[in-house]
Protein backbone atom coordinates (compact mmCIF):
# COMPACT_ATOMS: atom_id res chain seq x y z
CA UNK A 1 0.00 0.00 0.00
CA UNK A 2 2.05 2.66 -0.49
CA UNK A 3 1.15 6.64 -0.10
CA UNK A 4 2.21 10.08 -0.91
CA UNK A 5 2.95 11.61 2.68
CA UNK A 6 2.02 14.86 3.30
CA UNK A 7 4.85 17.62 3.56
CA UNK A 8 4.95 19.69 6.49
CA UNK A 9 6.83 22.65 8.00
CA UNK A 10 8.33 23.55 5.07
CA UNK A 11 10.19 26.63 6.67
CA UNK A 12 13.80 27.43 6.74
CA UNK A 13 15.60 28.08 10.23
CA UNK A 14 15.86 31.64 10.38
CA UNK A 15 20.07 33.00 10.52
CA UNK A 16 19.08 35.08 13.55
CA UNK A 17 18.06 32.25 15.92
CA UNK A 18 21.21 31.14 17.82
CA UNK A 19 19.60 28.29 19.35
CA UNK A 20 18.66 26.69 15.49
CA UNK A 21 21.01 25.32 13.04
CA UNK A 22 22.19 25.70 9.85
CA UNK A 23 20.84 22.69 8.12
CA UNK A 24 16.93 21.63 8.38
CA UNK A 25 16.08 18.31 9.81
CA UNK A 26 13.94 15.92 8.13
CA UNK A 27 11.45 13.08 10.20
CA UNK A 28 10.12 10.37 8.71
CA UNK A 29 6.41 9.67 10.44
CA UNK A 30 3.76 6.53 10.10
CA UNK A 31 0.89 6.46 12.31
CA UNK A 32 -1.31 3.39 11.82
CA UNK A 33 -3.99 1.08 13.15
CA UNK A 34 -4.26 -2.31 12.60
CA UNK A 35 -7.79 -3.82 13.61
CA UNK A 36 -8.59 -8.04 14.02
CA UNK A 37 -5.37 -8.57 15.93
CA UNK A 38 -5.12 -11.66 18.08
CA UNK A 39 -6.43 -10.50 21.36
CA UNK A 40 -4.13 -12.80 23.24
CA UNK A 41 -1.17 -11.29 21.47
CA UNK A 42 -2.11 -7.77 22.24
CA UNK A 43 -1.68 -8.57 25.86
CA UNK A 44 1.43 -10.66 25.89
CA UNK A 45 4.78 -8.15 26.65
CA UNK A 46 7.14 -10.47 25.07
CA UNK A 47 4.91 -10.80 21.89
CA UNK A 48 5.35 -6.74 21.78
CA UNK A 49 8.89 -6.86 22.57
CA UNK A 50 9.30 -9.05 19.55
CA UNK A 51 7.43 -7.09 17.53
CA UNK A 52 9.24 -3.79 18.55
CA UNK A 53 12.64 -5.83 18.18
CA UNK A 54 11.63 -6.97 14.46
CA UNK A 55 10.41 -3.58 13.38
CA UNK A 56 13.51 -1.82 14.23
CA UNK A 57 15.85 -4.52 12.77
CA UNK A 58 13.58 -4.59 9.18
CA UNK A 59 13.97 -1.12 9.39
CA UNK A 60 17.88 -0.83 10.28
CA UNK A 61 17.25 1.00 13.27
CA UNK A 62 19.85 1.75 15.93
CA UNK A 63 17.65 -0.20 18.70
CA UNK A 64 18.42 1.54 21.92
CA UNK A 65 16.28 0.58 24.30
CA UNK A 66 12.71 -1.33 24.57
CA UNK A 67 10.26 -0.55 27.47
CA UNK A 68 6.57 -2.09 27.69
CA UNK A 69 4.03 -1.35 30.24
CA UNK A 70 0.79 -3.96 31.22
CA UNK A 71 -1.71 -2.28 31.73
CA UNK A 72 -4.20 -3.49 34.70
CA UNK A 73 -6.46 -5.22 34.81
CA UNK A 74 -5.30 -7.81 33.43
CA UNK A 75 -6.53 -7.50 29.31
CA UNK A 76 -6.67 -4.22 29.27
CA UNK A 77 -3.43 -3.55 27.15
CA UNK A 78 0.25 -2.85 26.70
CA UNK A 79 2.15 -0.22 25.03
CA UNK A 80 5.56 -0.45 24.38
CA UNK A 81 8.01 1.90 22.57
CA UNK A 82 11.09 1.36 21.15
CA UNK A 83 13.68 3.89 21.92
CA UNK A 84 16.20 3.99 18.91
CA UNK A 85 18.75 6.21 17.61
CA UNK A 86 16.97 7.91 14.79
CA UNK A 87 13.77 8.55 17.03
CA UNK A 88 10.82 5.86 18.53
CA UNK A 89 8.92 2.94 17.58
CA UNK A 90 5.83 2.86 19.56
CA UNK A 91 3.07 0.43 19.72
CA UNK A 92 -0.51 0.86 21.83
CA UNK A 93 -2.92 -2.20 21.79
CA UNK A 94 -6.58 -2.04 22.82
CA UNK A 95 -7.40 -6.01 22.85
CA UNK A 96 -11.00 -4.84 24.14
CA UNK A 97 -11.38 -3.76 20.44
CA UNK A 98 -8.60 -6.87 18.73
CA UNK A 99 -6.96 -3.14 17.42
CA UNK A 100 -3.59 -1.80 17.83
CA UNK A 101 -1.89 1.60 16.88
CA UNK A 102 1.64 2.11 15.65
CA UNK A 103 3.78 5.38 15.68
CA UNK A 104 7.18 5.27 13.68
CA UNK A 105 9.39 8.26 13.59
CA UNK A 106 12.09 8.39 12.12
CA UNK A 107 15.25 11.18 10.38
CA UNK A 108 16.57 8.14 8.33
CA UNK A 109 14.18 7.64 5.39
CA UNK A 110 10.81 7.01 4.73
CA UNK A 111 11.14 3.37 3.46
CA UNK A 112 12.44 2.67 6.79
CA UNK A 113 8.99 3.81 8.90
CA UNK A 114 7.45 1.63 5.97
CA UNK A 115 9.57 -1.89 7.12
CA UNK A 116 8.74 -1.09 10.60
CA UNK A 117 5.16 -1.01 9.66
CA UNK A 118 5.29 -4.14 7.52
CA UNK A 119 6.91 -6.00 10.82
CA UNK A 120 4.34 -5.30 12.87
CA UNK A 121 1.80 -6.17 10.58
CA UNK A 122 3.57 -9.44 9.75
CA UNK A 123 3.68 -9.61 14.01
CA UNK A 124 -0.31 -9.81 13.95
CA UNK A 125 -1.07 -11.97 11.60
CA UNK A 126 -4.75 -11.61 10.32
CA UNK A 127 -4.59 -7.95 10.82
CA UNK A 128 -6.22 -5.55 8.76
CA UNK A 129 -4.84 -2.03 8.38
CA UNK A 130 -7.87 0.55 8.74
CA UNK A 131 -6.22 3.98 8.61
CA UNK A 132 -2.81 4.68 7.89
CA UNK A 133 -1.04 8.32 8.14
CA UNK A 134 2.22 9.01 6.45
CA UNK A 135 3.87 12.44 7.11
CA UNK A 136 7.44 14.39 6.12
CA UNK A 137 7.99 16.95 8.69
CA UNK A 138 10.87 19.17 7.75
CA UNK A 139 12.48 21.79 9.97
Amino acid sequence: MSQTPAVEGTGTPSPSSPNQAASSVTLYVTLATLRGCSIPNLCDESHLIGALRDACQRAQFSELQISVKTFEPEGSGVTGVAIIGESHVAIHTWPEHGSLFLDVASCSTYESTQRALEAVQDAFPGSTLVRRDDIIHES
